[in-house]
């Protein structure tokens, strides 16, 4: 699961740093990386495990997004059966990648 993270984690850093990447693959990563975040918070992962991958990223608008995103699923419940843990995932998720191309529209 780590190194799961970590590879979506570095995925994030190269996409956000390229300054030809579309607004909407932005959001793509941003979705997908949200997703993982949420995902582990629902496994019961340590937030520490995950604070450590944003604190290794260079980028200092990627690291900012990763901790936003890290302290958002951090401050939501995990859910004990398998559907509503699947719920929580793909609201975050969603709700995330809404905001994304939300903010790009401007």
């Amino acid at each position: 699961m780590k190194y799961r993270l970590l590879l979506v984690s570095f995925f994030a850093l190269s996409c956000h740093a390229d300054e030809n990447v579309s607004d909407p693959e932005i959001c793509n990563v941003v979705k997908k990386v949200a997703y993982t975040v949420m995902e582990a918070r629902q496994q019961k992962v340590p937030s520490q495990d995950l604070q450590q991958i944003a604190n290794s990223l260079e980028d200092p608008k990627a690291k900012q997004l990763y901790q936003d995103l890290i302290n958002s699923a951090y401050s939501a419940k995990v859910f004990r059966t398998s559907f509503f843990k699947r719920k929580a995932i793909e609201d975050f998720q969603t709700g995330w990648y809404e905001e994304c191309l939300n903010r790009n529209e401007k």
